[in-house]
């Protein structure tokens, strides 16, 4: 119930004109694990959202990130948002042209909001090197000599191993033991990034800092707004339309689409077919590089149809960022840099990775009836399982002669009936509206069966109860598609991850594979809490700084980095 609530007030969002003051004005700023990389690293990427006062935002629940050069867009991600925070990565091609490269952060506020600035503090330079290469970004290069370069680019290079005091009051400092001690003293609770990289003689861009980000956005003020971007309250929005002849599109027309994403988990979202055949989706967001099953309502199986999704990103007007200076002082540096990428894009199974909490939001409300298949392999079909093993469900003829699987309706004062009424049924989490087609599935292939005896509702359609088959593989095996269902790949959001570094158990000289030694991008200390964290350092002597960035909860920053040996 609460998604068709949702899914309304999104549309009448998008149909009526939204007053500027009605809307938040946000600002994204992101940190990244460094500021130099080799054409195949990955940037890992730490996303703070505020308003206009400097606060985290709870509006938007997705950011969007493009790397741009002189030449254009580079690379793309999507970062789901949770009370103004979040993370994610962008993977570098390896085919990168040499150059600087400017990462801009927005919101579908942003999208919406006049005259917005993608090249202000919301955006960062990257200097980014093509070491298998001679390509560079258009104009983008400067080769000066060894003794410029130095002169130009003066590097702060001290050790410290005593505490500093970070802004905000936080104790950041590193202890002889190989470990980082951070300490809230600030009263509010803080969240921030942390990483720990290696130093060499490439000196990073001059970026501002998440400081300077909150002094700017305090001073957004009043903004105004075209009211023509529905905001993304729940999770990203999907645009997208049928591709069909005019007499197909005439006849889907009101009808519903539906797409999902093979899981144990049921991700389900409907969009009804409107004006020229296009569908608006509003998801709870998707993760990952998925396979959408699409297929809409009542589509004549004999009719050619297809579905297209519109680009999320709109290839933001930026500023070229300057040029990067090459010297051949660098050289020594860069090879390191390139056997490093090479060498931990093959030491996987010695790093360690954290999956961080991102929010759910399953189809399927309430607990269901569990029946494990497991041990039940005596049933030759699905109908067979469902007349012998689940008494919540029946299988009955509807209206048209077809076969229907109906779930019995608990209602209040405990009364259990059919209603006679078609339930919704799914098979890895995907809606199968031709209940035929499972009823000669092959049982063996289903680890267990979720019956949801509860009223349901999808889009603009009431369903009575709901059935989940869940397969071993969760991606629904030897099962054939009807005519009417089609695959379309879609990029998902980033899965929000914490790189750890290699695994203590690993060799000594594990650590020599990487760049960045730790990064976590959502770290969180409650006032008076002391944070210890272990670094595993490379086995070869060299010259390491630890940088933190965030802010407390009343949008003071939090910033400050160290550096040893």
């Amino acid at each position: 119930m609460r998604r068709s609530l949702i899914l309304l007030i999104m549309m009448g969002l998008s149909l009526l004109p939204l007053r500027a003051q009605e809307r938040t004005a946000e600002r994204t700023y992101v940190t990244t694990d460094r500021s130099v990389y080799v054409a195949g690293d990955r940037i890992w990427c730490s996303a703070f959202c505020v308003t206009d006062e400097g606060r985290l935002s709870d509006v938007s629940r997705v950011a969007y990130l493009e790397l741009h050069s002189a030449d254009g867009v580079a690379a793309t991600a999507k970062l789901a948002l949770n009370g103004g925070r979040g993370a994610g990565y962008l993977d570098l091609p390896t085919s990168l042209p040499t150059g600087n490269y400017r990462l801009v952060a927005y919101t579908a506020q942003n999208k919406d909001e006049v005259d917005y600035d993608y090249t202000g503090l919301a955006s960062k330079t990257l200097s980014i090197f093509n070491v298998f290469s001679t390509d560079r970004v258009t104009d983008g290069v400067e080769v000066v000599s060894p003794e410029e370069y130095a002169q130009r680019h003066t590097r702060l290079d001290r050790a410290s191993q005593t505490p500093d005091q970070v802004g905000g009051n936080v104790e950041f400092s590193w202890t002889p033991d190989s470990t980082l001690r951070i300490t809230n003293n600030t009263g509010e609770r803080i969240t921030f990034s942390l990483s720990v990289a290696r130093e060499d003689d490439i000196v990073p861009p001059a970026n501002p800092d998440v400081a300077d980000f909150l002094a700017a956005a305090k001073q957004v003020g009043w903004r105004s707004f075209r009211g023509e971007v529905i905001p993304e309250l729940e999770g990203e929005v999907i645009h997208g339309r049928i591709v069909a002849d005019a007499a197909t599109l005439r006849s889907l027309l009101g009808h519903s689409v539906f797409i999902s994403t093979p899981s144990e988990q049921a991700e389900v979202y409907t969009s009804p077919v409107v004006g020229d055949g296009s569908m608006t989706f509003v998801t709870g967001n998707i993760f990952g590089n998925q396979e959408l099953v699409c297929e809409v309502e009542g589509q004549d199986p004999k009719a050619q149809v297809g579905f297209e999704f519109a680009s999320p990103y709109i290839q933001a007007k930026v500023a070229v960022p300057e040029r990067l200076q090459l010297s051949p002082s660098l050289e020594a540096s860069l090879k390191a840099r390139s056997l490093a990428m090479q060498q931990a894009s093959h030491q996987t199974a010695d790093t360690l990775y954290e999956y961080l909490p991102r929010r759910e939001y399953p189809l399927l409300d309430g607990a269901p009836v569990r029946y494990i298949l497991d041990d039940y392999t005596r049933f030759d079909t699905m109908e067979d399982t469902f007349i012998e093993f689940i008494p919540q469900v029946r299988v009955r003829k509807g209206a048209d002669g077809r076969p229907e699987i109906q779930v019995r309706i608990e209602e209040a004062q405990e009364i259990r009936t059919f209603t006679g009424a078609p339930s919704l049924v799914l098979l890895d989490g995907v809606p199968i509206f031709d209940h035929e087609r499972l009823l000669y599935y092959d049982p063996h292939k289903i680890q267990r069966i979720d019956v949801y005896p509860y009223t349901h509702y999808l889009g603009s359609s009431t369903f009575s109860g709901a059935v989940n088959l869940i397969t071993f593989e969760h991606n629904l095996p030897n099962f054939a598609l009807n005519k009417t269902m089609q695959i379309v790949p879609f990029p998902g959001l980033c899965w929000p991850t914490a790189w750890l570094g290699p695994d203590p158990e690993a060799p000594a000289d594990a650590s020599d594979c990487y760049q960045t030694l730790f990064w976590h991008p959502l770290l969180q200390l409650n006032p008076g809490e002391t944070l210890t964290v272990p670094i595993h350092l490379p086995a070869t002597r060299a010259r390491m700084s630890a940088t933190l960035e965030g802010m407390t909860s009343t949008a003071s920053p939090v910033v400050g980095s160290i550096h040893f040996y």
